[in-house]
């Protein structure tokens, strides 16, 4: 039940009053709030590296998501390296969603998350992965920022 204040009366707001979805959430979940990763080894294919701190996938944080994305930003990315992100589930290690190669510093890049996928790795744990896929001798990179944004419809 929600209510509208006017300045002159109080009116009691119904759910069929609203059109669905109409009412949005936005939730923000870090991968990264240990903060961002400098340095990273781009010189060598592989795992460079593996977030320390994981997401729990509960059933009331799922509910009502309509759409979910990953947001990430690489910076100092040597020319010629080639790097990968991947949201992970902790139990089996297996990828919920992968970015495509990245050869280019990003600023605040999203890939969607299917969230049937999140659904179904409700109750297990996802963390962030970084892959070096292209390596260049004495090659680098950062990895900013990475979160998980869920948006919910909930009217």
């Amino acid at each position: 039940m929600a209510y509208l204040y006017t300045p002159t009366a109080i009116k009691r707001l119904q759910a069929e009053e609203f059109l669905e979805n109409e009412i949005q959430l936005v939730e923000h979940y870090n991968l990264l709030p240990e903060g961002a990763q400098t340095g990273l080894d781009a010189s060598s294919t592989g795992s460079k590296y593996k977030g320390l701190t994981t997401i729990y996938l509960d059933p009331q944080m799922l509910r009502h998501v309509k759409h979910a994305y990953m947001e990430y930003a690489i910076d100092n990315l040597t020319s010629g390296a080639g790097v990968k992100l991947h949201l992970l589930e902790v139990s089996g290690g297996t990828a919920i969603a992968s970015t495509d190669e990245i050869t280019s510093d990003t600023d605040r890049s999203r890939l969607t998350v299917s969230t049937s996928s999140l659904l179904a790795e409700m109750g297990d744990e996802l963390f962030i992965q970084a892959e070096c896929t292209t390596a260049v001798s004495g090659g680098t990179f950062d990895l900013v920022m990475a979160r998980l944004v869920l948006i919910k419809g909930v009217s």
